[in-house]
């Protein structure tokens, strides 16, 4: 998240309290300065702020998810981005993967955003590297 109106604010607040009275918690990734002085400043960091997690292996440690890969896809009319948070690891099905992207990067310049990735195995590399031979 880069920013917050007084809407957002109501809204994070609304689900901090359903979190709490279903005994479940809501993990916060990336919070930049801006924003965190923002939650300070509106005294709900102490709510948001106590599952702060400040690298992808720390978030993927909250969320217990230490085998699990997510991927998201971002395009727009030159280059589409693929996200990943977890790790690109033995346990994923990558022809599957695979299957999924080429159609996006036959026609478009690709971006691979491993920023939130907590870690690459081998066999995510060869990942990787069929993407890059699949590209323009």
């Amino acid at each position: 998240m880069r920013h917050a109106d007084l809407f957002g604010l109501a809204l994070l607040v609304e689900y901090w309290t359903k979190t709490v009275s279903e005994q479940k918690q809501i993990v916060s990734f990336g919070v930049g300065v801006f924003l965190k002085y923002f939650f300070k400043l509106h005294r709900i960091w102490d709510l948001v702020g106590s599952c702060n997690a400040h690298d992808p292996q720390e978030l993927c440690r909250y969320l217990n998810i230490d085998d699990v890969l997510f991927d998201s896809i971002e395009q727009n009319d030159e280059k589409v981005i693929f996200h990943f948070l977890g790790l690109l690891g033995e346990h994923c099905d990558y022809q599957k993967l695979l299957d999924k992207y080429v159609p996006f990067i036959d026609e478009k310049q690709c971006e691979v955003n491993l920023t939130y990735c907590s870690g690459v195995e081998t066999l995510g590399k060869g990942f990787l590297k069929a993407l890059k031979k699949h590209e323009n």
